[in-house]
């Protein structure tokens, strides 16, 4: 007995499937509508963008209040005399840069610039330090410091003074 060598089979021919349904040809009423719903949509993203955009720049513009607004006050005389400073209010933030003389005959170990920001009746509302850019100020010599705070919109003026890392006072 003898078998065949592959498996045939009667395959039923199965009928064609319907031609699948395309979308239909949008009407020209209906493609005008769909053309103004998509130029309404980007419109209202960029009045969206525009406008965030605008209440932006409004904060930025609002919180970078010019410096001459804040003006210098001087402080009692010490053993660092202050030089030329200069004052920037930024984005919520005060900037105070400038350089200290050191008027003394020995050299001053670890100086630190604090800032107060006052308001109308030279009242303290905000205060700030940092170590001058170098630390130990030779003897007759100069330092840049840079020491920044946050903004307080009560102030209208600022003073610098120096003192000692660990407190106390220069001896």
């Amino acid at each position: 007995m003898s078998l065949p060598m592959r498996w045939e089979s009667q395959q039923e021919e199965s009928p064609a499937a319907p031609p699948m349904r395309t979308h239909r040809p949008l009407r020209r009423r209906e493609a005008r509508r769909a053309k103004m719903m998509r130029a309404g949509v980007g419109l209202i993203a960029v009045l969206a963008v525009c406008g965030l955009a605008g209440v932006g720049a409004a904060r930025v513009s609002g919180s970078a209040r010019g410096t001459e607004d804040l003006k210098p006050v001087t402080s009692a005389a010490g053993p660092l005399a202050l030089g030329k400073t200069s004052v920037e209010r930024r984005l919520g933030f005060v900037t105070v840069t400038g350089s200290a003389t050191n008027c003394l005959a020995r050299p001053l170990h670890q100086v630190e610039a604090v800032v107060e920001l006052l308001d109308a009746h030279k009242q303290t509302v905000q205060v700030e330090s940092a170590l001058v850019a170098f630390g130990n100020v030779p003897a007759r010599d100069t330092t840049p410091f840079r020491v920044e705070l946050n903004d307080n919109a009560r102030a209208v003026a600022y003073r610098v003074r120096f003192k000692p890392l660990f407190g106390g006072s220069f001896d």
